[in-house]
């Protein structure tokens, strides 16, 4: 992978985080915006050092800030709430929720299943660097992922003793549902297997010598 090198990376870590930040101006949800941006701030500033590093190329950065917007997006209405359902009735007529049989919003499935797609390339990237070989690297990247999707959904778990049961409930977003946080787990270690297996891929179509 190609290291972020001149201004443009800065440009487009700038623009990113800017979009994100905009994305909490406005939102019908206010009290909730300091918690949920508050990893946005903390990723801003580790790729801002990274690339000042020249530590990271150019797929993970724009991996990684792609989540960050996707992240900001589906924070603006605290996950719970993205309003895809009236959106899809206004061009369709009807309801993403009514075709598929969904009984709650899925937004937040989505976002964790995207974590392990767009978390992996920087994960493997890091571990490359080190020196360890590339099988070895993907496998740490899945592990990560699996990993800081158990001790994300131990910190909301922690948030309830801290917070009213209404902030509490806004912020972690079960919806009701008691298996909330294993299905978060699973999906975000789904997304890692199969970026792992993209990578898998097109490592074996890359042409040799």
């Amino acid at each position: 992978m190609f290291d972020c090198v001149g201004r443009r990376p800065f440009v487009e870590l700038i623009l990113a985080t800017a979009a994100s930040l905009g994305l909490a101006v406005g939102s019908p949800y206010p009290e909730q915006m300091p918690l949920q941006h508050s990893a946005t701030v903390l990723l801003a500033g580790w790729l801002a050092w990274r690339i000042r590093q020249r530590a990271i190329g150019v797929l993970p950065l724009r991996c990684l800030l792609a989540f960050m917007l996707l992240h900001a997006f589906a924070a603006r209405w605290i996950y719970s709430y993205v309003p895809y359902d009236a959106w899809w009735q206004n061009l369709s007529g009807a309801t993403v929720s009514s075709y598929f049989g969904f009984g709650r919003n899925h937004f937040d499935r989505l976002v964790h299943f995207c974590f392990g797609v767009l978390v992996f390339p920087t994960v493997t990237e890091i571990h490359r660097r080190r020196g360890r070989p590339l099988a070895e690297s993907r496998f740490l990247a899945v592990e990560f992922v699996a990993a800081v999707s158990v001790l994300y959904e131990l910190f909301e778990w922690g948030l309830t003793f801290l917070l009213s049961p209404e902030d509490a409930e806004g912020y972690n977003g079960q919806q009701g549902d008691s298996w909330d946080a294993h299905k978060d787990m699973v999906l975000a270690i789904a997304g890692a297997v199969l970026a792992a297996g993209i990578s898998v891929v097109r490592g074996k179509m890359r042409p040799k010598g």
